[in-house]
């Protein structure tokens, strides 16, 4: 498994990817926590992006960037849809990424 960080990925110039010969997974690091993209390497994302929102950060609105979200269960309003503009800390140990 190749871990890769400062990863550029749509305009977030922080991203971390994780990647073997076949598949690829990236998760944004200046919001979040967020999966933005997986899927085999340069084919289709299995996940929906949207356009205008990739690449920003920061604000107080609730943006749909793409991806999936970490989301708390139950889903409930409004802790489920606070928005996750911020950068996120992240820890790599060579197998988990937390």
């Amino acid at each position: 498994m190749k871990f890769e960080e400062k990863y550029n990925y749509r305009g977030w110039l922080n991203c971390i990817r994780l990647s073997n010969n076949k598949i690829e997974l990236i998760a944004t690091t200046d919001v979040g926590p967020r999966i933005i993209r997986f899927g085999s390497i340069g084919a289709q994302n299995m996940f929906r992006e949207f356009e205008e929102e990739l690449g920003k950060k920061g604000g107080r609105d609730y943006r749909l960037y793409g991806g999936t979200r970490f989301w708390h269960g139950p889903e409930a309003s409004p802790r489920c849809y606070f928005p996750d503009n911020n950068s996120v800390s992240y820890s790599w140990n060579g197998k988990e990424l937390t």
